[in-house]
């Protein structure tokens, strides 16, 4: 971090080069402008695919959970149906 005096020390030397080369301070604006507008972008951007992720791991996960529950709760009735079409053995 810059102290008191550095920050007063570096915004007379930014004023000093906009001073004699106004073309390169136009430029610098126009950069610094353009890569604000770019990251702020890429940060949107960022967001709303984090977001899309956090919501699709949410939505697999009831998915996948609800098929355990229907395995669970179907397993004991593929059990009972088995015993009972099970054809009895011929007797003698």
């Amino acid at each position: 971090m810059l102290n008191e005096r550095e920050r007063r020390e570096l915004d007379e030397i930014e004023r000093a080069m906009r001073d004699a080369d106004p073309d390169l301070d136009t430029l610098f604006r126009r950069r610094r402008a353009t890569t604000s507008s770019r990251g702020t972008l890429a940060l949107f951007a960022l967001v709303v695919v984090l977001a899309a992720l956090a919501l699709g791991l949410v939505l697999l996960g009831l998915v996948l959970q609800a098929l355990m529950v229907l395995a669970v709760a179907a397993w004991p009735a593929t059990v009972l149906r088995g015993r009972r079409t099970r054809p009895e053995p011929p007797g003698p």
